[in-house]
């Protein structure tokens, strides 16, 4: 899964017909929050340091 799937993840879950592009917004702006660019969605974990998934994580758990 890329870090955009992973992240939508719960949006679709909890909120199944909220619309595409909605959902790909709202990643990119949570994205925004932790420090992410948007352009990164179609990343996949692996390919970023394990430092900075840390304060990614760090990041996003101040406010989820």
């Amino acid at each position: 899964m890329t870090i955009g799937e992973i992240i939508a993840e719960p949006l679709r879950t909890y909120h199944p017909k909220m619309p595409r592009q909605e959902v790909r917004d709202r990643v990119k702006a949570m994205m925004m929050k932790v420090g992410l660019l948007p352009n990164l969605i179609n990343r996949y974990p692996h390919e970023f340091s394990r430092r900075s998934v840390s304060a990614y994580r760090h990041r996003a758990g101040a406010d989820p």
